[in-house]
């Protein structure tokens, strides 16, 4: 039996499930409208609630890169 950080490996990314609800958008210009719609269609996917919340920072990570130009703790989250 492996450990838990090959199980973690052999995971298939969320990258694809999370791209394709986003489909083609510029992340820069995304507006909270916007990006309530993603997390709405995120939502409504018969996902595990670990993936959607795994889904939902993804997005909260790409979004706060994309505006602020870095995604860790200490950058402010885009308000528009």
């Amino acid at each position: 039996m492996g450990s838990p950080q090959d199980a973690y490996l052999n995971t298939p990314p969320i990258w694809p499930t999370l791209l394709r609800i986003m489909g083609e958008v510029d992340l820069k210009a995304l507006t909270k409208t916007d990006v309530e719609h993603i997390v709405v269609s995120i939502n409504s996917r018969p996902n595990k609630a670990t993936t959607k919340s795994d889904n939902k920072l993804l997005l909260r990570k790409l979004v706060q890169y994309a505006k602020q130009g870095s995604y860790t703790k200490d950058t402010p989250i885009p308000q528009r």
